[in-house]
């Protein structure tokens, strides 16, 4: 495919502006628009870090712009999805089949101790969508979760007929723990990101209290996708539902964003994305983007600390255009920042904006270690945290103003999580469910 240049952005220091780092949009084509801001246009040379917050807008388009799907649905059929679950499993997994239309393409793949291929991946039509549907009604529960072998297999579905002009894309449902063949969280991070480089993603759906957040977290991060935490399974069909909207809404598939960094400059955390470093060039992986979507994507960068400009790099996106019938495209953004030992400099040159998105961070982060609190038992301590992260961000988000609406919303949210632990959960299911809600929010937090 041809790589077209969508969008060239030059950052400007504007001390006339104290607070905000100025981007002009030199050229805007195709289906995203990018942006990118500085925390602050200096930094301290005794703490040379700046955080970076790179923008992304999908286009509106039209309900004539829907794509056409190619999709994997894996569903586990382990011991563990015996009654409601595997009913409501088959309903959603039914109703989704009825939403997809004619021209559409579908394999049904489940796994327990071994992976079948109910339905190989298929054209949908009048008559081929029956078949799908009796092969659906057919599938039941027992043995064990052979959960590398079902997203291997649904992978491998969907690169049968892979192409670059529709939307690829396995969906894995699991509701507990991988406990046959590959079960090494970074090893099932590497199929995924494999096939995500070929332009397969991967969303996750784990049902119940009993599947492993973190690891089916890490694969949809790596594989480019959504991850949901559904908890109670009459809800599986809504959330599919939602998956399928997007899917046929997105106009910008396989998007990452490159960094060539300046010299001495290194990359510290990016958050909520997956990322690597291969020589001089770090890699992030943003996934698909649908029409309407925004994105936050906030880097940690350390630079030199001798004092002067200095240039953090060029920040490269790019992405397979589904507008433009999948044709590549990319943006281009420069970016620098002067290193200076005066500090009322730094304290008068601070982005309100980017300081809101590292609000958010930090109080997803807290929920994370919340969680993580509950799961030792250590109830009070939780709910310390909690308490602690919310009044920050509240005192926070009413120093900021409008730009900080969006973190006072987020602090709100901590207050039920708050009131779940006045006393401890009641039961280990309780239990487990309280920390997969705290880790899904902050997930959605770091992913926004």
């Amino acid at each position: 495919m041809k790589l077209s240049t969508l969008l060239t952005v030059t950052l400007l220091l504007c001390l006339s502006a104290p607070g905000f780092a100025q981007v002009t949009d030199l050229e805007t084509r195709g289906s995203l628009q990018m942006d990118m801001q500085l925390q602050n246009t200096h930094v301290h040379r005794h703490e040379p870090v700046v955080h970076t917050l790179i923008g992304l807008k999908g286009m509106e388009a039209s309900a004539s712009n829907d794509l056409p799907l190619n999709l994997s649905l894996v569903i586990d059929r382990s011991g563990s999805m015996q009654g409601q679950k595997m009913v409501d499993a088959r309903q959603a997994a039914l109703s989704m089949v009825d939403r997809l239309r004619r021209g559409d393409r579908v394999s049904i793949v489940s796994y327990s101790d071994e992976v079948r291929v109910d339905v190989r991946s298929t054209v949908i039509n009048q008559r081929t969508r029956r078949t799908v549907k009796r092969a659906i009604r057919r599938i039941s529960a027992d043995g064990s979760t052979f959960l590398s072998g079902g997203l291997e297999t649904g992978i491998r579905e969907a690169r049968r007929h892979l192409r670059g002009d529709q939307a690829n894309r396995v969906l894995l449902i699991s509701d507990g723990l991988a406990n046959r063949g590959i079960t090494s969280v970074s090893a099932l991070n590497r199929i995924a990101r494999v096939a995500a480089q070929d332009g397969i993603a991967t969303t996750t759906l784990g049902l119940g209290a009993d599947y492993n957040e973190d690891l089916m977290t890490a694969v949809a991060n790596h594989g480019g996708g959504n991850y949901y935490f559904v908890e109670h399974s009459q809800d599986l069909a809504s959330i599919l539902d939602q998956e399928l909207d997007q899917m046929m809404a997105t106009i910008a598939s396989g998007a990452t964003l490159e960094l060539a960094l300046g010299d001495g400059v290194k990359v510290e955390e990016v958050y909520g994305y997956a990322w690597n470093r291969d020589g001089g060039r770090t890699t992030i992986r943003l996934g698909d983007v649908f029409a309407g979507q925004r994105r936050a994507i906030l880097l940690k960068l350390r630079v030199p600390r001798n004092l002067g400009e200095k240039s953090l790099g060029d920040f490269t996106l790019l992405y397979d255009d589904m507008t433009d019938g999948g044709e590549r495209a990319s943006a281009n953004a420069r970016a620098s920042v002067e290193v200076t030992s005066d500090r009322k400099k730094v304290r008068e040159n601070r982005n309100d904006e980017v300081e809101a998105r590292i609000g958010e961070i930090e109080l997803a982060t807290q929920m994370q270690n919340a969680a993580q609190m509950v799961q030792e038992g250590r109830y009070e301590e939780a709910r310390g945290i909690l308490d602690t992260a919310k009044h920050k961000a509240t005192k926070k988000a009413l120093m900021l103003g409008t730009k900080g609406q969006g973190l006072g919303r987020s602090a709100g949210q901590v207050d039920g999580m708050i009131k779940e632990l006045q006393a401890a959960p009641s039961s280990p299911t309780k239990k487990k469910a309280f920390m997969k809600r705290s880790k899904g929010r902050a997930y959605k937090l770091k992913k926004k």
